[in-house]
């Protein structure tokens, strides 16, 4: 097999990854079962909601044109002709003038009153109510459907199922709802060097190396909605490394870390390779990660990312969250990117995509842009960091025509926060914008 590397850009990987990411299967759920799945067909409501005009307040249901002229000084008299709560019908009949109607928030606001006067603005009188002020126009009553309509596309397919689509859902009656299923994810790292936690005397003397990988794009690919069936470590053996890839073969998504580059214990490419995987690209101009392999074997999608931790998130995030999210259905698989100055300098160049791991702090200047925030380096940046990664708020995105950018200037940042998934626009790099 050639060894020879693609260095492809990094729009150029991402083009390459997405184009092998199709949606799953989809399966019937409970709304809160399929919490952090995707819609696999829009939600249309079966009613309409609210079904008739309703109180938005606790108070009282009014002619409004009687009540207008009310003032602390000269309250308006009405009388009290009953007690309406939510989901009580009985005492609903038709208001005449000079009566009032003690109502509850929720409750179907009764023929011939137009407004509802909130129980703040009143006094209670005897068997009726002072109302003591009231706005000019008509207030506090919710019109039937005005916020669903019987047949209405409430949402479309793509939307990912969040606490309020739960609420929504539950709200129109729905049962079950039309979910793509999880990606399934096997991850193994790769080097003798690995141990757990129980080795820790052989870390203290510098005979081993702790996996951080493995447990780190566990709940990476957890939090992008995948589901993990296990991870392990593998020692640098071709025979072993095969056998240990033969044993996820029930995995939609392989990822390995380690041996991914061109020293004599990288043996991830020969093992992939001899086992028939076919080969997407190896190598991205991009730092930190460059060293990435993405390819197929049968229906299986392997990505052999770099060691260093660093790396292995960087890629993770850029890479394979966005294929992720696409193979579980989400309209959107891209992190919310957003444009601020930098607090620092940050450096790029080379002809590399560059993604600084960042911070945000306040901007001595608070007219800038980004609500007076600022990009500021997370700490050192090298790939075998950890700190700064585990302190990023976002990544910052140096495209390769910019050598730097200094405080100041904006720049692109995406946010590492999981709401960001949910941000419209997508991804500009995907779309071929080139940030200034």
């Amino acid at each position: 097999m050639t060894r020879e590397a693609d260095w492809l850009s990094y729009r150029q990987a991402l083009d390459a990854v997405l184009a092998h990411a199709h949606p799953l299967s989809t399966e019937l759920l409970p709304p809160v079962e399929g919490l952090g799945r995707a819609l696999a067909s829009p939600l249309v409501s079966p009613l309409t909601l609210p079904a008739a005009d309703n109180s938005a307040m606790d108070g009282y249901a009014v002619r409004w044109e009687e009540v207008t002229p009310a003032t602390p000084e000269h309250p308006v008299a009405l009388k009290v002709v009953g007690d309406l709560r939510a989901g009580d019908t009985t005492q609903i009949h038709h208001l005449e003038p000079g009566q009032a109607l003690r109502i509850a928030t929720g409750s179907p606001v009764p023929s011939g009153a137009t407004g509802v006067v909130r129980v703040e603005d009143t006094r209670s009188e005897g068997d009726g109510v002072l109302i003591l002020t009231a706005q000019e126009k008509p207030a506090n009553i919710r019109p039937r459907g005005e916020d669903l309509q019987e047949g209405q596309k409430v949402l479309p397919a793509g939307t990912e199922v969040n606490p309020g689509v739960v609420s929504l859902a539950s709200a129109m009656g729905l049962e079950r709802i039309l979910v793509h299923t999880q990606p399934t994810v096997a991850i193994l790292s790769t080097g003798s060097e690995l141990v757990g936690p129980e080795s820790l005397d052989r870390v203290r003397t510098g005979s081993a190396v702790l996996d951080s990988n493995g447990p780190g794009l566990a709940a990476a690919a957890h939090q992008a909605g995948g589901r993990v069936l296990r991870r392990r470590r593998v020692e640098d053996s071709l025979p072993h490394l095969e056998e240990a890839i033969r044993q996820q073969k029930d995995a939609r998504v392989l990822i390995l870390t380690g041996g991914a580059s061109v020293g004599p214990a990288d043996l991830v490419k020969p093992a992939l390779e001899a086992l028939g995987m076919k080969r997407v690209f190896w190598r991205i101009r991009m730092r930190p990660g460059s060293p990435v392999y993405f390819g197929t074997l049968g229906d299986q999608s392997v990505f052999g990312l770099p060691g260093n931790p660093t790396s292995a998130h960087v890629t993770f995030e850029m890479l394979v969250r966005p294929f992720l999210r696409t193979v579980a259905g989400h309209g959107n698989p891209f992190r919310l990117n957003v444009r601020m100055p930098a607090g620092a300098p940050l450096k790029g160049g080379k002809g590399l995509d560059h993604f600084i791991r960042v911070v945000f702090r306040s901007h001595e200047n608070s007219s800038q842009a980004g609500g007076g925030l600022a990009a500021y380096p997370a700490g050192l940046q090298g790939s075998g960091l950890l700190l700064p990664m585990a302190r990023a708020q976002g990544l910052a995105h140096i495209p390769p025509n910019i050598e730097s950018v200094a405080p100041g200037q904006e720049v692109e940042v995406f946010l590492l926060d999981p709401s960001g998934a949910l941000a419209p626009g997508g991804h500009p790099l995907r779309q071929g914008k080139t940030p200034p």
